[in-house]
C-alpha cells in the first residue's frame, strides 16, 4: 500500500470521527433535582446522570452531562431555554463545585 494511500485512509477515520460531534445531540431533556441529582433521557429512556462541566459565557450556558452508556456537550442558549430556567440554572452553577 502506499503512502498516499494510507495518508488519505487516515486523513478519512479522523474526518468521520470529527464529524460525529456535529449530529443531532442524543439527549431529548435533562433535569436537575434540588438535591442536586441529575436526569438525562436518551431515546425515550431516563438514565441517572452527572454533571462534568458547566459554563456561562455571556448569554450561552455550556453543560458536559455524562450518564452510564454516554456524554454530551449541551449549548443552551436564549431561544431553547426560558428566562427563569436560564437563571436558576446559572445561579446553581455558580454555586455548585464544577468545574
Amino acid at each position: 500500500m502506499s503512502f498516499k494511500a494510507v495518508l488519505l485512509a487516515g486523513l478519512f477515520v479522523v474526518c468521520a470521527f470529527r464529524l460525529q460531534q456535529f449530529r443531532a445531540p442524543r439527549i431529548s431533556a435533562f433535569a436537575w433535582s434540588a438535591e442536586g441529582d441529575w436526569t438525562v433521557r436518551v431515546s425515550g429512556r431516563e438514565w441517572p446522570g452527572e454533571l462534568e462541566a458547566g459554563r456561562v459565557v455571556g448569554a450561552l450556558i455550556v453543560l458536559t452531562l455524562r450518564w452510564d452508556g454516554g456524554r454530551e456537550h449541551l449549548l443552551l442558549y436564549r431561544d431553547n431555554a426560558g428566562d427563569d430556567v436560564r437563571r436558576v440554572l446559572r445561579i446553581r452553577l455558580r454555586t455548585s463545585r464544577v468545574a
